[in-house]
């Protein structure tokens, strides 16, 4: 298969996510995100990152961090034994390597908590060496790149697929080749069938989009049969009908037994029939009940005695009355149940929509029925109440019913919060609570600049346009009787705005004296490549030459002419060749093959005749200078055409 890595970076410098740890991808950001990583979304974790960061900067201070503080940092993630193993880690790292991790992959994978991919990740992200980090993003792009059916999750088939990562490796972007892979398996190559191909940019090269087998790729062991039990949170009901129907059948049943009337067939009629009522079939419920034996008798009681009556008018017309005003607090009073859930807390009012804590009052308890809760039945409910903890099953059932069976009796500032993030749902009855919520701050764009070791030296390019986007500060606040007592700035969410790319070029065709290369980036195919001084300058070349050095001066005392061969004047970056290896006036940069001398930039000008194959004479302004020089293997880059 064609070489992906050309085609896999160019996009990933394109559209890559921009994560504080790749902007700053020291080896202990690296190795902390790789950690927070496991198990958890990207937009989960980057708050715990920065706010883990802002307390332990280093690796030293992690070592030496408190096993409460620690886990209060973690607090939220879960799987506590990433931190334990972590803290462990940094431990051995300080002892071992003085603080800082070693730039050794078999060193990494022999720390606590870290495995193959992670020690893949710190080693080529941080230090650049050619080494896999194959996660299961990687595995589900080759195996669809590929076409491969096999078992990913067999070792085996695993080390093949890292073998076939490694042969698309360009060993001086192990790094970037790396991440770019990571990166279109999370963006494009997604999982559980739904791969992005138009967007994908091995699209062509994709043998599985070829043959239509994408969505059935890569092939997983089957999973093991799960017990998934539903969880209702809770319903808001309208009460009001309920309450009314109450309060009239015990009017009738006081009127009743006054004048012994018949209870039960009359509260067994009006039982039957509030239902009606509450489902808003009012004119169904009411010809109903008329219909009833019981109603028709007392209709005739009433007729036929003006006095029980008047009496009964005057009962009938007082209960209505305060059902008016106990429908006010029922139609305005202020939710106070508290929901957690995976999304976070939130509050239901009552009318069954969702609301932040902090837009309600949350001074009342559940006892005045302002809101009624329908729980599932068949859950375990754990229900603390100050220092008492009580267990039940629940039935089908308001939750107000619920704390009644548990012989809880509600304190007038109390508040119930009912979490169901957990397997059984749990109660928590307080006076004191503590939320977070959140303000959303507008943002704008950060420039991030990169250079381009082929453009040429004072020219850039736009290579994406800026977005701005906004960030959602969390805050916690602490609420006692209802009151909001303090408030505490927690951090904040991934800024979403993209930064604007800018490409700028870093090509020279002359450096400086006394410049030095720092890295050779030979290209992957043919040859040529370019080189990076030290200044920061980049320089491309067409090949390299291996050649024996000689040194030769001009003057007095056995020295050469003062004009080369071409007609020039000698001077520093003269360079005497075999015009039939290296041709006159071919710019070239030489050093010595250990890299400990430097000659620098040069020009074949001149010949001799003791100049043969691959040679070079190279011009000093003295005979010290020669002398100083000697003999000496070269490396001689030929620099790129523009040059001469």
């Amino acid at each position: 298969m064609e070489n992906i890595a050309p085609a896999l970076l160019d996009w990933f410098y394109t559209n890559r996510r921009i994560l504080p740890f790749r902007e700053d991808p020291t080896p202990y950001h690296v190795w902390l995100s790789e950690i927070m990583l496991q198990q958890t979304r990207v937009s989960a974790a980057l708050p715990y990152y920065e706010r883990f960061l802002a307390a332990l900067p280093d690796i030293p201070a992690l070592a030496g961090c408190e096993e409460e503080k620690l886990h209060k940092l973690w607090e939220g993630l879960g799987y506590y034994s990433r931190v334990r193993n972590l803290q462990k880690a940094a431990k051995i790292v300080c002892a071992q390597y003085s603080g800082q991790l070693p730039a050794d992959y078999n060193a990494l994978l022999a720390l606590p908590g870290i495995g193959e991919y992670t020690a893949g990740a710190i080693a080529s992200i941080s230090f650049g060496l050619p080494v896999p980090a194959v996660d299961g993003n990687v595995l589900r792009v080759f195996a669809r790149l590929y076409n491969d059916p096999r078992l990913v999750t067999d070792p085996q088939v695993k080390r093949e697929f890292t073998a076939r990562v490694m042969e698309h490796q360009p060993p001086a972007k192990a790094g970037d080749y790396n991440q770019a892979l990571m990166e279109l398996g999370a963006l494009v190559c997604l999982p559980n069938g739904a791969p992005l191909c138009e967007q994908c940019p091995l699209g062509t090269l994709c043998r599985a989009r070829a043959a239509g087998t994408a969505l059935s790729l890569p092939q997983k062991t089957p999973p093991k049969a799960r017990r998934i039990t539903p969880v209702t949170v809770c319903q808001a009901i309208h009460d009001v009908p309920y309450i009314v129907a109450r309060a009239l059948i015990r009017a009738v049943r006081a009127v009743g037994h006054c004048f012994a009337w018949t209870w039960d067939a009359i509260a067994s009629d009006v039982r039957a029939n509030w239902r009606a009522f509450c489902r808003g079939r009012l004119v169904t419920g009411c010809r109903d009940a008329l219909r009833s034996p019981a109603l028709r008798e007392v209709h005739h009681i009433m007729r036929d005695h003006p006095s029980i009556r008047a009496i009964t008018m005057i009962a009938v017309t007082a209960v209505i009355f305060a059902a008016a005003v106990m429908a006010e607090p029922v139609r305005t009073m202020d939710a106070i149940c508290i929901v957690v859930d995976g999304d976070g807390p939130h509050v239901l009012d009552e009318r069954s929509e969702e609301r932040t804590y902090d837009d309600l009052l949350l001074r009342r308890s559940l006892g005045d029925k302002s809101m009624q809760l329908l729980l599932e039945p068949g859950r375990t409910v754990t229900i603390t109440h100050g220092d008492d903890t009580h267990t039940l099953t629940t039935e089908a059932e308001r939750l107000s019913s619920l704390l009644r069976r548990s012989g809880i009796r509600l304190g007038e500032d109390e508040m119930v919060e009912l979490n169901v993030a957990g397997e059984d749902p749990a109660i928590r009855i307080s006076d004191t609570l503590t939320y977070q919520h959140y303000v959303t701050v507008e943002t704008d764009y950060k420039i991030l600049r990169s250079p381009d070791p082929l453009m040429d030296k004072g020219t850039e390019e736009i290579i994406r346009k800026g977005i701005p986007g906004q960030i959602v500060e969390t805050y916690e606040d602490t609420v006692v009787s209802g009151e909001v007592v303090s408030t505490k700035y927690i951090g904040a969410s991934h800024d979403t705005s993209h930064a604007e790319l800018v490409r700028y070029g870093t090509r020279v065709y002359e450096v400086e004296e006394g410049d030095t290369i720092e890295k050779d980036f030979p290209n992957e195919v043919g040859e040529g490549g370019y080189l990076l001084f030290a200044s920061g300058d980049t320089m491309t070349y067409n090949k390299v030459m291996l050649c024996s050095s000689t040194a030769y001066y001009s003057g007095g005392d056995g020295g050469a002419a003062w004009t080369t061969a071409v007609g020039a004047a000698v001077g520093v970056g003269t360079v005497a060749v075999d015009p039939k290896v290296i041709p006159y006036y071919t710019k070239m940069f030489i050093q010595t093959t250990n890299g400990r001398r430097v000659y620098g930039m040069g020009t074949a000008l001149d010949c001799g005749g003791a100049i043969k194959g691959n040679i070079v004479d190279l011009w000093f302004p003295t005979k010290a200078d020669c002398y100083s020089w000697g003999r000496r293997n070269v490396t001689v880059y030929i620099l790129d055409k523009k040059a001469s």
